[in-house]
């Protein structure tokens, strides 16, 4: 998992977590008490971020990015296509906090794209 973690230092906290569970699992990730896999029915991410982040809502508790899979055998596979989509969707975001009446405008064509596999237009 420390491996996974290190392997990119340049990409977000999120990525390089979720790059740590998918290092675990390939190295032999869960076992039972007599060392046996099995599998990761579950698997999440969950980051918060500083005061400064203009994602902090409230007391500054609320997760910057969310993410769970639960009764699923291979739990961090459709974990990492969440975190895949949701990046796709920080710059909609970003824009619904500075400019909510923009991001209305746009937020049909921007579902659209994410429906057909395409990153959202800026």
């Amino acid at each position: 998992m420390a491996e996974g973690y290190a392997a990119d230092p340049g990409a977000t906290l999120a990525g390089r977590l979720v790059d740590a569970l998918e290092r675990g699992a390939a190295a032999g990730g869960q076992a039972d008490t007599d060392g046996h896999h099995k599998p990761e029915l579950s698997a999440f991410v969950r980051v918060f971020n500083s005061a400064v982040d203009p994602f902090v809502y409230g007391d500054g508790r609320s997760a910057v990015l969310d993410l769970r899979v639960d009764y699923d055998a291979d739990a961090i596979g459709p974990l990492r296509r969440l975190f895949e989509d949701c990046r796709l969707l920080r710059a909609a975001y970003e824009q619904r906090m500075r400019d909510p009446e923009a991001y209305a405008r746009r937020a049909a064509s921007w579902e659209m794209d994410l429906h057909e596999g395409r990153a959202p237009a800026r």
